[in-house]
């Protein structure tokens, strides 16, 4: 199995780099990860991978990214993409309305352009007002993809399950 590593975002470590998306080459000595609170790396990996998996002209929404990984929800895939997502196409994960994350829709709209992404609304002047259609651009996995992405939620580690103590006090 592949392991995927991502670096800190190129805007976070002072650095500048390819075109994200465009296939970084892990570095010898491997990537280095920023502590998020309780993040695990296998699942920063897992998102990451999959979000690498959505081809050109599709986009997931991250409860979507979520639930085919079968780990963490909106919230988590969220902050693992505002954190690593520029070393994959960031753009093709976005809020289940179709709006980019909050501060980059221009830069999204021009990767949107490029790879023909259906949108809606009007894209240009001062009273743009656009979304990805995400009804007409939903990924949908061939059985090849579905393969990989099951693959990819394998790859997690166990999740220990804790449950609440009982109480003896209580009645039944």
């Amino acid at each position: 199995m592949r392991s995927c590593s991502y670096a800190i975002p190129p805007h976070r470590q002072f650095r500048t780099g390819p075109e994200p998306g465009a296939g970084v080459p892990v570095p010898a000595g491997g990537f280095r990860f920023v502590k998020l609170s309780g993040m695990r790396k296998d699942y920063i990996d897992a998102v990451l991978q999959l979000t690498g998996l959505i081809p050109p002209g599709r986009v997931l929404a991250y409860g979507d990214v979520a639930e085919m990984i079968n780990d963490g929800g909106p919230r988590q895939v969220g902050s693992v993409m505002s954190h690593y997502g520029d070393q994959v196409p960031w753009w093709r994960v976005l809020r289940a309305s179709g709006h980019p994350a909050e501060g980059h829709g221009e830069r999204a709209l021009a990767h949107y352009r490029a790879e023909a992404t259906p949108l809606r609304g009007k894209t240009t002047g001062e009273d743009a007002s656009w979304r990805v259609d995400i009804q007409r651009a939903r990924w949908q996995p061939d059985e090849q993809g579905w393969q990989e992405i099951d693959r990819i939620a394998d790859s997690l580690a166990p999740r220990e399950q804790k449950m609440s103590e009982p109480d003896d006090l209580m009645e039944s």
